[in-house]
């Protein structure tokens, strides 16, 4: 049983004071507890216990004053700062219930937040405050430590992810001095191999490397060098300036103003726009390096475009250099901050001295910090994905729809939630990469086949679309599969399936296209950015390149998933063997190059999900 309480029915609130401070901790001194110590920060300044409000590990603390009022922390042990109060939990009644009661109703908190400067939470917030409360304790304390295992794997997550980023930060400070050796190992340290290194302007480097300007080897363009802007209209192209930076490497374009597909032709003219391509910030905010990527966009004059001009650099490297210390830095020394608003001009950036290895080398080095890079993406997705599941967990919990049973582990929902079957996730899915590539001339039926046996393998996405690969003479085949996919896409009537005699199948979009959007953020939401990866990589591949890929894929999963470590050559003599004869029609020194190809872009399997069948 439930029933309805207000704040001040199970709790008393004691608003911190002004105390004497002390730097260090002293006799009779606790750590001062502020808005910084309630994030995690450790404390800076211990306050006298004297006629202080002094909270223990068991009572919540609630900022009072200031922007983040209604925030709540406890776990904490100290004195309580003058702009927080400190809520006594009664008795009877779980503190940690309480706590996540009022983290979820943060919001509606900082709706009734007072004040005309420094806001503050209302001062009779414990009688506005109104919350569903279970009778039974045990009740409570079940619901507290399920949103706690929440936050456990939240918090482990995000260690995970400022970890990788310290690891991230150290490869570039040695990848870019010391470099790696023709075995892809970092190159021993100067002071290890001295005869390894000579003396440059930039520093003791590898006597294999060269030291120009960046404009030797780079284009650095100006996408909009008129820095004028056509009217903005409703159907066009998204605009694109720093304000749209997304983290590290990504784009927000959801509220970008549009400009007429014209604007983007003559900005495409002067960049041949390509994935790879490095966006560069270059006033106000400089720096912030991301690579284009795959949707369509164009430029305001805050950024530059840069791409490579010689065969000698790495079109993947080149958005590391564009990110290292040695770049960064070299314009810090060279530019002057003293015009106001810091602004790159494209013949300053191009004279920035930077080191040039190898192509080879290059190519390592962007092959490692791509690993680390998608080992980070990967957990920041997860860090998403797991808040969104509190979220929706807290809301179902706190407001007794979803039950618990205080003896079991599991959750008993009230009002449980019908799966969709592996089928429609599948039609979901497919209808994604059609929707992408269905007006590419080189995509069709088997092509999208390939595309979705590689991603139910990399993406490990067996339970989710339930699929069973046969090795046919186009790679790997489900028939089944692939005739559910196009029933559920004239059924969702979101395309028709044109089949053309010697031409093969041609999607073409019907009155609902675009409609399964919602379903595929829902199902595979988690994985849309690798999943998108992907799809770019394969965009403008053949058929038959994509058999390849596709075949050889399966074949290392299947001997990985025998507890097998196989060489190239094991895996082409497979192909070449066991799987079908059509195969034998392509020359072993071309899977081989595949296999090249696949480690480069990172393609390389894990041993999931189910080996492959042969064809009765």
């Amino acid at each position: 049983m439930w029933r309805e309480v207000r704040l001040e029915d199970v709790c008393n609130s004691y608003k911190g004071r002004s105390v004497k401070l002390s730097e260090t901790p002293r006799a009779k001194t606790l750590p001062y507890l502020g808005a910084a110590q309630m994030s995690g920060d450790p404390a800076s300044e211990f306050a006298y216990v004297d006629n202080a409000v002094v909270c223990d590990e068991k009572d919540i603390l609630i900022l009072w004053d200031g922007e983040r009022s209604g925030f709540v922390s406890t776990g904490l042990k100290g004195v309580v700062s003058s702009t927080a109060a400190k809520l006594k939990i009664d008795d009877n009644i779980d503190p940690q219930y309480i706590y996540y009661v009022l983290g979820y109703g943060f919001d509606w908190i900082q709706g009734q937040r007072t004040g005309t400067g420094v806001p503050h939470v209302p001062k009779d917030l414990l009688k506005i405050f109104k919350f569903k409360l279970p009778n039974e304790i045990k009740i409570q304390n079940k619901i507290g430590q399920v949103l706690a295992s929440a936050d456990a794997a939240i918090r482990s997550t995000e260690a995970l992810i400022n970890k990788y980023e310290q690891i991230k930060q150290g490869m570039m400070q040695d990848l870019f001095t010391r470099g790696v050796d023709e075995n892809g190992r970092l190159r021993p340290s100067y002071e290890e191999a001295p005869h390894l290194y000579k003396r440059t302007e930039l520093g003791w480097l590898p006597t294999s490397w060269k030291i120009e300007p960046f404009g030797a080897e780079i284009d650095v363009i100006d996408p909009n060098p008129s820095h004028r802007y056509p009217e903005p209209v409703e159907y066009g192209v998204p605009i694109c300036s720093t304000a749209n930076f997304d983290g590290e490497g990504d784009f927000d374009l959801s509220d970008a103003e549009h400009v007429p597909n014209s604007t983007f032709d003559q900005q495409n003219a002067r960049c041949n726009f390509a994935r790879s391509d490095v966006v560069f910030a270059r006033k106000g905010r400089i720096g912030l390096a991301r690579r284009y990527g795959s949707q369509r966009k164009v430029f305001s004059h805050t950024v530059v475009l840069m791409k490579a001009s010689s065969k000698s650099v790495n079109e993947e490297w080149l958005l590391w250099l564009a990110r290292s210390a040695v770049f960064l830095e070299g314009i810090d020394r060279q530019m002057n901050t003293n015009l106001g608003v810091p602004t790159l001009g494209v013949a300053f950036i191009k004279s920035i001295k930077v080191p040039f290895p190898p192509y080879q080398e290059q190519k390592s080095i962007s092959q490692k910090l791509d690993h680390v890079a998608r080992e980070i993406d990967t957990l920041k997705r997860e860090y998403s994905k797991l808040a969104q599941i509190k979220l929706g967990v807290m809301q179902g919990l706190l407001t007794g729809e979803v039950s618990v049973s205080p003896e079991r582990n599991e959750l008993a929902e009230t009002k449980p939630v019908k799966e969709a079957p592996p089928a429609f996730k599948r039609a979901v899915l497919a209808a994604e990469i059609v929707h992408q590539l269905y007006d590419n001339p080189r995509f069709g039926a088997v092509k999208q086949e390939k595309i979705i046996d590689l991603c139910e393998r990399h993406l490990n996405l067996h339970d989710d679309i339930d699929r069973t690969s046969y090795r046919q003479a186009a790679g790997p085949y489900d028939n089944k599969a692939k005739r559910s996919i196009e029933s559920n896409f004239k059924k969702q009537k979101w395309f028709n399936v044109v089949r053309r005699k010697g031409q093969g199948v041609k999607y073409t979009p019907l009155e609902k296209c675009g409609q399964h959007k919602t379903y595929f953020d829902r199902y595979f939401g988690h994985c849309a950015s690798e999943l998108q990866d992907l799809i770019d990589l394969l965009r403008d591949a053949t058929t038959q390149q994509c058999e390849i890929v596709a075949t050889l894929y399966a074949v290392w999963n299947d001997f990985l998933l025998e507890g097998k470590e196989p060489t190239d050559d094991d895996v082409v003599n497979e192909v070449l063997t066991n799987w079908h004869p059509e195969k034998q029609k392509i020359g072993q020194d071309r899977w081989l190059k595949a296999l090249d190809w696949m480690r480069e872009k990172g393609l390389v399997p894990r041993g999931t999900g189910k080996h492959t069948e042969a064809v009765l």
